[in-house]
């Protein structure tokens, strides 16, 4: 799925700072994220869809290898993600937008 290179984005909901965990790692926490996106539905390979108890998770692979994983619980808040070899674009109104990222 990536490679040693690639920084992995890992979104809790516990705060509002992103912190590096190592050299390949963002940690990034944001308390109140209202959605999460696809900045161009053409560059998705792949979506799937999950419900398990209380929570609804997403894959969505892109056609350049990258990868997100997200789930919310049953009352619409962001509980993880997971992103690989994507770029991240985060708005001032906490809306997350993914969008392929082309060596």
């Amino acid at each position: 799925m990536s490679n040693q290179n690639e920084q992995i984005i890992q979104i809790t909901q516990s705060g509002t700072s992103i912190k590096r965990v190592d050299q390949n790692h963002l940690r990034i926490d944001f308390k109140n994220i209202k959605s999460v996106g696809v900045k161009n539905i053409i560059d998705v390979e792949f979506h799937s869809v999950n419900t398990i108890l209380n929570s609804r998770s997403h894959l969505i692979r892109f056609r350049n290898g990258g990868e997100v994983a997200f789930a919310y619980n049953d009352t619409g808040c962001l509980i993880d993600l997971h992103a690989v070899g994507v770029d991240l674009i985060l708005s001032q109104n906490d809306e997350l937008m993914f969008s392929i990222r082309w060596p």
